[in-house]
């Protein structure tokens, strides 16, 4: 990772290059020693550039939200410790727009993985990546009151190109359970629950669900009306299960059968019905009847490097794929 110069390191990856000049309106609130390159990616309400720290010589990131109704949770000012959750360094008002500093690390998002890999992510990567993903929200959910992300989606998990590791980033959204809510989040990954204002802690849960989906069956999970539809025709039908149960989401995961199993728990219609939080869902997995292998597979990633991936005792090591000649 890029070294960066705040005394509580932390960093944020956007993948992509500088394709044009800034606006003078976003130049002229750019913090004393930093020097705009250019824009990272525009989308509705957001623009996210590409800065040079003159001090350093070291790039970093500014995202500038003209769509947000509330200013971001200041996570780190809370005292919140979130190893794996990348905060900005600074975050700060003009006129009407929401600037975040952050600093820059290579990386790649799993969206961008996803569209240039072509094949779904199962087995022990799979199994891998959901309980990370689970494991980096866990301070979150454990802080009082509980802090929720709202916003885990294929563009906001990271994996840095140095040592694969997966990253959450983008806390704009991230609120207090328990409080007024402005609405929030994909309605792809996102449960009813969060986008009617009402996010509680399973609702992160339900994304990680959503996004484990969609690495495994390469589309996304069936929408909540769809479901909500099947519900309906079972009971009419008098069948005596359960009304508040997902119809079954046949989850394909290479083999790891409990690994399926706990994706569908997460994905359940209703919060309660949901692991609670973060810490719940891990105690909630349960082991495989049969060994996960240590291999945790072959990585295709953006730039064409394909990596054999091997989770040690408590890092991942990195093999270059050979070529049979």
């Amino acid at each position: 990772m890029c070294p960066v110069t705040d005394s509580t390191p932390e960093a944020v990856a956007f993948s992509g290059l500088p394709n044009g000049p800034p606006p003078d309106s976003v130049d002229r609130v750019l913090p004393q020693g930093y020097r705009l390159l250019g824009i990272v990616s525009r989308t509705t309400g957001s623009l996210v550039m590409r800065v040079l720290d003159e001090r350093s010589g070291q790039a970093a990131v500014l995202k500038r939200s003209t769509q947000t109704p509330v200013a971001p949770l200041n996570i780190r000012a809370l005292g919140v410790q979130c190893p794996g959750i990348l905060l900005p360094r600074r975050t700060w008002s003009e006129a009407d727009a929401t600037y975040e500093l952050l600093d820059w690390v290579d990386s790649y998002t799993l969206e961008s993985i996803m569209q240039h890999a072509h094949v779904p992510v199962r087995g022990a990567l799979l199994d891998h990546w959901v309980t990370t993903l689970v494991e980096l929200v866990v301070p979150l959910h454990s802080a009082h009151p509980p802090i929720i992300h709202r916003d885990i989606t294929p563009s906001n998990v990271v994996v840095a190109t140095e040592d694969l590791s997966l990253w959450l980033i983008d806390t704009s959204s991230a609120c207090f359970g328990g409080q007024t809510q402005h609405p929030a989040g994909s309605p792809s990954y996102a449960p009813r629950e969060q986008l009617e204002g009402n996010a509680v802690p399973a609702s992160d849960i339900y994304s990680i669900g959503a996004l484990a989906y969609h690495l495994a069956m390469q589309r996304l999970p069936p929408s909540f009306a769809s479901r909500e539809q099947a519900l309906k025709r079972r009971a009419s039908h008098g069948d005596p299960r359960d009304a508040t149960c997902n119809p079954h989401l046949a989850i394909e995961t290479g083999g790891l059968q409990k690994l399926g199993d706990w994706i569908e728990l997460m994905l359940q219609l209703i919060p309660v019905a949901r692991p609670r939080d973060a810490d719940n869902a891990l105690a909630l997995k349960r082991p495989e009847n049969t060994l996960v292998n240590k291999r945790l597979g072959t990585l295709t990633l953006p730039n064409g490097r394909r990596v054999v991936m091997n989770l040690l005792d408590f890092h991942i090591e990195l093999q270059e794929e050979r070529t049979s000649q």
